[in-house]
């Protein structure tokens, strides 16, 4: 990036034809669709490997065992119901529930609509540094498309909810940069602005709606004006002001659902905030810079106001950022305004809020999607300079070839971090090898391990977990879940019943208990833990029919018919609702003791 003195690129708002000229925009056009394309084909061929790769981790709650994505009602509860979904990401959830109705279960498809979502964010970034002025544009665009670091955001399935957001918020800066050139450009005129104005606002609140990590785009807009104008004016802050607007209610939302709904907390003063904030950033930097070792989970930081070193993280931040404020008439302004908006688009998740993520680690590679562009851009302009000072044509080429290698050496490791990402036994084992106290990777491959016919090897891995993490309901569960599996139905009662202790409200305990109690001819406890299912699942046709069929084998008849119809008004087509309908209405009639052979 340049110091605010147009030097290269087109611009947004200069060079624009008369009306009419069609002719120009179409030669533009043309000339954009080989780069654009070539864009395109780079992300499509690195990310071949995740096209057969499988659901992992938490793929499940968001698509495969996600009732929500089944119909109608499920769709209105995405919208108007938070708690419905993990997270409170409507418009992610949507275009979930659109690709379940277009391949079910099939891991192909979101892949490829990943892929081809990571793949247009490069060719819109490419746009926009062109449009910008800046240096290297298509160099920083390529660098997005296959740099490793950003493998873990497009190769799982429920993380589409990042490289959406990265189109729709690309698109709003476009369009807003139209609407209000960033330099005394020519604006458009006023119909036409104020129509780009008002597309840029509806794609800001999609960008939110998908992912609110596009909450300080307003500031970085501001920064962007500053770095190429030098100053940021009245009507500048007013343009924004709506934007701050949403974004500041959008978070709101998201730190109110974080707390409520995803069980985040972090109990830490500001101090040790800024302490985890400041080596975030730094790690973040680090991984652009070398993208190696890269692992799924991270080893979770101790994190201490007492110990003087970790004070060195922020302390460089600050120091790098000074740096860059005492250069700027030398270097420009466009380093330190590319500097600042990678700290501002990564703030929302470097520690300073909660975030459910933070109970594993301090630092996740898809958290740092959005500011990513921000660093890559100013390495690309840098390349980019020097290459322009480097007057001999040896020394140019040089400079070519090493571009070209960096490209082919960046596509080639993320091909194979793709890999990783292929199922979850491969993501898990590679989380292992590299942070051997990564109890939750532990128990997500005794999860693979169980669901292959493995119970008693996932028995060690949920037990490891448990040596770490003591306090982990999930892993008590699933060992309950293991150990009933092997019909030691004592033993996984008093494990169902730990993780109760430890999670009083874990529906997923409760119905496994009351699962094993009936087993075990305790039909009234089973009951109790069924209706507590149906206490924190109200909405979950499922857990209704699990109460009507325990309530029929008690010969409950009026209320389990009561059950299995609220279940049919929540899911129509439920057919285990229907059967256990049909069945209670029998035997209603005829008040015959329940068959339980």
């Amino acid at each position: 990036m340049g110091s605010g003195r147009r030097k290269h690129g087109r611009g947004f708002g200069r060079g624009q034809p008369p009306t009419g000229t069609s002719g120009t925009q179409t030669a533009r056009l043309r000339r954009a669709l080989g780069p654009a394309a070539l864009i395109l084909a780079l992300t499509f061929v690195v990310y071949a490997p995740a096209m057969r790769a499988g659901f992992i981790w938490d793929d499940d709650v968001y698509i495969t065992a996600n009732p929500l994505l089944e119909s109608l009602p499920g769709l209105r509860d995405i919208w108007l119901r938070p708690g419905a979904t993990m997270q409170y990401y409507p418009l992610a959830f949507t275009t979930l529930w659109v690709e379940h109705h277009l391949w079910g279960d099939n891991p192909a498809g979101y892949h490829l609509v990943n892929i081809a979502l990571h793949g247009a964010c490069a060719v819109l970034l490419w746009m926009l540094l062109l449009g910008l002025g800046v240096r290297g544009a298509w160099l920083a665009a390529a660098i997005f498309a296959v740099h490793p670091v950003l493998v873990e955001s497009v190769a799982w399935c429920a993380e589409l909810k990042n490289v959406q957001s990265g189109v729709l918020y690309l698109l709003c800066l476009l369009a807003y940069f139209r609407a209000s050139p960033p330099e005394d450009e020519p604006a458009p005129p006023a119909g036409r602005q104020w129509g780009l104005y008002a597309l840029a606002l509806l794609l800001f609140g999609a960008a939110l709606l998908t992912k609110p990590a596009a909450v300080a785009l307003p500031l970085v807009i501001l920064l962007i004006v500053w770095w190429r104008r030098g100053r940021v004016g009245t009507a500048d802050a007013l343009r924004v002001a709506p934007m701050l607007a949403m974004g500041l209610a959008m978070g709101l939302i998201t730190i109110y659902a974080e707390k409520e709904f995803s069980a985040a907390g972090w109990d830490a003063s500001l101090l040790e905030r800024g302490l985890v904030a400041g080596r975030a950033l730094a790690f973040y930097a680090g991984k652009l810079l070398w993208p190696a070792p890269l692992a799924s989970i991270y080893p979770r930081w101790e994190v201490s106001a007492a110990v003087w070193w970790q004070y060195l993280f922020p302390a460089a931040v600050v120091a790098a950022l000074a740096a860059l404020w005492l250069m700027r008439v030398r270097l420009g302004r466009g380093p330190l305004a590319a500097a600042l908006a990678f700290v501002l688009l990564a703030a929302p998740a470097i520690g300073f809020f909660d975030v459910a993520y933070f109970q594993y680690s301090f630092v996740a590679d898809h958290f740092q999607y959005h500011a990513a562009p921000a660093l890559i851009a100013i390495f690309a302009a840098a390349v980019a300079f020097l290459d322009g000072r480097l007057r001999t044509r040896a020394l140019g080429v040089g400079v070519t070839v090493a571009r070209v290698l960096l490209v082919l050496a960046l596509g080639v490791l993320t091909s194979r971090h793709a890999t990783v990402f292929a199922s979850e036994r491969s993501r898990c084992l590679d989380t292992i090898a590299k942070n051997p106290r990564a109890w939750v990777a532990m128990e997500s491959l005794g999860m693979a391990l169980a669901a292959e016919g493995k119970p008693r090897e996932a028995i060690r891995l949920y037990e490891q977990a448990l040596r770490i993490k003591p306090d982990y309901a999930d892993a008590h569960n699933n060992l309950g879940v293991a150990l009933a599996s092997l019909r030691e139905m004592k033993a996984a009662s008093r494990e169902f019943r730990e993780a109760l202790r430890i999670s009083p409200d874990s529906a997923q305990a409760h119905e496994n208990l009351a699962r094993n109690l009936e087993l075990d001819g305790n039909p009234e406890d089973a009951i109790w833990h069924f209706r507590e299912v149906v206490r924190i699942r109200p909405r979950h046709a499922g857990a209704r029919v699990s109460l009507g069929n325990a309530l029929v084998g008690h010969g409950s008849y009026e209320e389990a018919i009561e059950q299995f119809q609220r279940a049919l008004a929540l899911d129509p087509g439920n057919p285990a609702a229907r059967n256990g309908l049909d069945r209670a209405l029998r035997l209603q009639r005829t008040r015959r003791p329940p068959d339980t052979r």
